[in-house]
Protein backbone atom coordinates (compact mmCIF):
# COMPACT_ATOMS: atom_id res chain seq x y z
CA UNK A 1 0.00 0.00 0.00
CA UNK A 2 1.37 3.40 -0.97
CA UNK A 3 0.59 6.34 1.30
CA UNK A 4 1.31 9.72 -0.33
CA UNK A 5 4.22 8.20 -2.31
CA UNK A 6 5.98 6.87 0.80
CA UNK A 7 7.39 3.36 1.08
CA UNK A 8 8.90 1.28 3.88
CA UNK A 9 12.68 1.73 4.23
CA UNK A 10 15.36 -0.11 6.18
CA UNK A 11 14.98 2.39 9.03
CA UNK A 12 11.34 1.25 9.38
CA UNK A 13 12.40 -2.36 10.07
CA UNK A 14 12.26 -3.89 13.55
CA UNK A 15 14.06 -7.22 13.89
CA UNK A 16 13.29 -9.59 16.75
CA UNK A 17 15.53 -12.65 16.99
CA UNK A 18 14.69 -15.24 19.64
CA UNK A 19 12.74 -12.57 21.54
CA UNK A 20 15.53 -9.99 21.45
CA UNK A 21 14.89 -6.74 19.61
CA UNK A 22 18.02 -6.02 17.60
CA UNK A 23 18.71 -2.51 16.35
CA UNK A 24 22.29 -2.86 15.07
CA UNK A 25 21.19 -4.62 11.86
CA UNK A 26 22.97 -3.94 8.59
CA UNK A 27 20.88 -6.30 6.45
CA UNK A 28 18.40 -9.15 6.57
CA UNK A 29 17.54 -11.38 3.61
CA UNK A 30 15.29 -14.41 3.31
CA UNK A 31 13.60 -16.28 0.50
CA UNK A 32 11.47 -19.32 -0.10
CA UNK A 33 11.31 -21.43 -3.24
CA UNK A 34 9.26 -24.37 -4.43
CA UNK A 35 10.95 -26.68 -6.91
CA UNK A 36 8.48 -28.76 -8.89
CA UNK A 37 9.08 -31.28 -11.63
CA UNK A 38 7.01 -31.92 -14.72
CA UNK A 39 5.22 -35.26 -15.04
CA UNK A 40 4.93 -36.62 -18.58
CA UNK A 41 4.84 -40.39 -18.36
CA UNK A 42 4.67 -41.66 -21.95
CA UNK A 43 2.94 -38.47 -23.11
CA UNK A 44 4.74 -35.79 -25.14
CA UNK A 45 2.49 -33.28 -23.36
CA UNK A 46 2.98 -32.44 -19.70
CA UNK A 47 0.36 -34.22 -17.56
CA UNK A 48 0.98 -32.15 -14.44
CA UNK A 49 3.60 -31.46 -11.81
CA UNK A 50 4.83 -32.99 -8.60
CA UNK A 51 4.10 -31.39 -5.25
CA UNK A 52 7.74 -30.38 -5.17
CA UNK A 53 10.14 -29.47 -2.41
CA UNK A 54 9.95 -26.20 -0.49
CA UNK A 55 13.25 -24.66 0.55
CA UNK A 56 13.85 -21.46 2.47
CA UNK A 57 17.18 -19.80 3.12
CA UNK A 58 18.55 -16.44 4.09
CA UNK A 59 21.13 -14.46 5.97
CA UNK A 60 21.51 -11.44 8.19
CA UNK A 61 24.40 -9.11 8.79
CA UNK A 62 24.59 -7.65 12.26
CA UNK A 63 26.88 -5.07 13.75
CA UNK A 64 29.06 -6.52 16.49
CA UNK A 65 26.86 -5.34 19.41
CA UNK A 66 23.78 -7.19 18.09
CA UNK A 67 25.80 -10.22 16.99
CA UNK A 68 27.12 -10.68 20.53
CA UNK A 69 23.55 -10.87 21.89
CA UNK A 70 22.54 -13.93 19.85
CA UNK A 71 25.67 -15.98 20.57
CA UNK A 72 24.53 -18.33 23.31
CA UNK A 73 25.95 -21.79 24.04
CA UNK A 74 25.03 -24.17 21.23
CA UNK A 75 23.61 -21.40 18.98
CA UNK A 76 24.39 -23.42 15.83
CA UNK A 77 22.61 -26.51 17.15
CA UNK A 78 19.15 -25.15 17.92
CA UNK A 79 16.43 -23.65 15.71
CA UNK A 80 15.77 -19.93 16.05
CA UNK A 81 12.80 -17.67 15.33
CA UNK A 82 12.93 -14.24 13.74
CA UNK A 83 10.18 -11.67 13.33
CA UNK A 84 10.67 -8.84 10.87
CA UNK A 85 8.26 -5.92 11.26
CA UNK A 86 8.10 -3.30 8.51
CA UNK A 87 6.74 -0.03 9.89
CA UNK A 88 5.43 2.10 11.41
CA UNK A 89 6.94 5.21 9.91
CA UNK A 90 6.74 8.15 12.31
CA UNK A 91 6.10 10.66 9.52
CA UNK A 92 3.56 8.74 7.43
CA UNK A 93 1.32 6.04 8.98
CA UNK A 94 2.31 3.14 6.69
CA UNK A 95 0.59 -0.18 7.40
CA UNK A 96 2.48 -2.74 9.49
CA UNK A 97 3.79 -5.78 7.63
CA UNK A 98 5.04 -8.64 9.80
CA UNK A 99 7.00 -11.64 8.52
CA UNK A 100 7.81 -14.62 10.74
CA UNK A 101 10.72 -16.88 9.92
CA UNK A 102 10.73 -19.86 12.30
CA UNK A 103 12.98 -22.88 12.48
CA UNK A 104 16.12 -21.04 11.38
CA UNK A 105 19.23 -23.17 11.57
CA UNK A 106 22.30 -20.95 11.58
CA UNK A 107 25.06 -22.80 9.77
CA UNK A 108 27.75 -20.18 9.16
CA UNK A 109 29.05 -16.97 10.60
CA UNK A 110 31.47 -14.78 8.70
CA UNK A 111 33.61 -12.55 10.90
CA UNK A 112 35.78 -10.06 9.11
CA UNK A 113 37.15 -6.59 9.60
CA UNK A 114 39.48 -4.37 7.63
CA UNK A 115 41.34 -1.11 7.87
CA UNK A 116 38.41 1.21 7.15
CA UNK A 117 35.86 3.51 8.70
CA UNK A 118 33.16 0.83 8.48
CA UNK A 119 31.73 -0.71 11.64
CA UNK A 120 32.58 -4.38 12.27
CA UNK A 121 29.85 -6.85 11.34
CA UNK A 122 29.11 -10.56 11.51
CA UNK A 123 27.19 -12.22 8.69
CA UNK A 124 25.05 -15.21 9.73
CA UNK A 125 23.86 -17.71 7.11
CA UNK A 126 20.50 -19.45 7.49
CA UNK A 127 21.50 -22.85 6.13
CA UNK A 128 17.98 -24.14 6.57
CA UNK A 129 14.64 -22.68 7.53
CA UNK A 130 12.55 -25.61 8.73
CA UNK A 131 9.07 -24.04 8.62
CA UNK A 132 7.49 -22.14 5.69
CA UNK A 133 7.95 -18.39 5.97
CA UNK A 134 4.86 -16.45 7.05
CA UNK A 135 4.65 -13.24 5.03
CA UNK A 136 2.27 -10.95 6.86
CA UNK A 137 0.49 -14.04 8.22
CA UNK A 138 0.33 -15.92 4.90
CA UNK A 139 2.50 -19.06 4.59
CA UNK A 140 4.64 -19.52 1.49
CA UNK A 141 3.08 -22.97 1.03
CA UNK A 142 0.25 -24.95 2.58
CA UNK A 143 1.30 -28.08 4.41
CA UNK A 144 -0.51 -30.09 7.10
CA UNK A 145 0.90 -28.11 10.02
CA UNK A 146 -0.34 -24.80 8.51
CA UNK A 147 -3.89 -25.96 7.72
CA UNK A 148 -6.30 -25.72 10.69
CA UNK A 149 -8.11 -28.93 11.55
CA UNK A 150 -11.70 -29.05 10.34
CA UNK A 151 -13.92 -31.08 12.60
Amino acid sequence: MIVNGNFHAHVDVTLNFDGLQLSAVKSVNYKGSLSRKAVRGTSPIQLGTTTGFYTATGDMELYLASAALILTPGWMQVPHIMTVIYGPNVVVPLPLVTDVIAGIMLTEVDASSSDSEDAITRKFTFGQILIPILRNGVPDILWPATIPAVG
